[in-house]
């Protein structure tokens, strides 16, 4: 949802996803297939440790999501409670803009 210092290539690459999803809802809306994306805020990977932006994704130590937390986002848009969302964009996230 926004760009990250010294990663603009990454952070357009996220947005051109944003906006392909939104394109590919409306264009198979009517079959039945929802198309949707979870934007996460920092989750607590491997991977996310070992960036350079780790301290500057991470002032805030409340913001750190466990996996688990995106994982029920999943499971709510393939579960019969998300028939009415389509299109959208779910931001899962704690204190964090990032």
């Amino acid at each position: 949802m926004r760009g990250l210092p010294g990663n603009a290539a990454y952070s357009a690459s996220k947005g051109g996803l944003i906006a392909m999803s939104q394109a590919v809802a409306d264009e198979v809306g009517g079959s039945g297939v929802r198309v949707n994306v979870i934007c996460p805020g920092p989750i607590e990977t491997e991977m996310l440790m070992q960036s350079k932006l780790r301290d500057f994704l991470l002032k805030n130590k409340e913001s750190l999501l466990p996996p688990e937390d995106i994982a029920g986002a999943a499971l709510c848009l393939a579960s019969d409670l998300s028939g009415g969302l389509n299109s959208q964009v779910i931001t899962v996230r704690n204190s964090n803009r990032w």
